[in-house]
């Protein structure tokens, strides 16, 4: 029943906070903060986010509903061109020919999606072979080696 308890504790903040909102409103802030024993700042927050009702003071979720950091279709694509091309080379020399072509991110960050994806995986004993523009890989065994 921890669920219950919590929400029972954010009712009665809110009921308490609609009272100090409503109490600021009719006199001031700073009276309203010294009759409930709390700062002025957290008064004038609460009165900048009332509107009327009651659930406009309850709190909010401080954790992002979204992640703006993620890496995009595009990036990724970049990426994994880059690291069939020049991975031979190294994935210093991916990174830089990913700088080149305006990739922002950082190399430890580029080399955990590589990781992340499976490109860096090689079957061993596999072949390649190309059908019209398609790559198939053919399995000879089923053993994985990391290059």
């Amino acid at each position: 029943m921890k669920g219950a308890s919590y929400e029972v504790y954010y009712n009665r903040r809110s009921a308490l906070s609609k009272k100090v909102v409503e109490y600021a409103i009719k006199y001031n802030n700073n009276a309203a903060a010294r009759r409930y024993h709390m700062s002025r700042h957290n008064v004038k927050r609460w009165r900048d986010r009332y509107n009327g009702n009651r659930d406009s003071l309850r709190l909010k979720s401080p954790r992002p509903h979204s992640h703006s950091a993620n890496y995009q279709a595009e990036e990724l694509e970049l990426v994994r061109r880059n690291y069939q091309r020049y991975g031979h080379e190294g994935l210093a020399e991916v990174y830089v020919q990913c700088r080149r072509k305006d990739y922002k991110r950082s190399y430890d960050s580029m080399c955990k999606q590589i990781r992340q994806k499976g490109w860096n995986c090689v079957q061993k004993g596999a072949i390649l072979r190309q059908n019209g523009g398609e790559q198939e890989l053919l399995n000879l065994d089923k053993k994985y080696k990391l290059i």
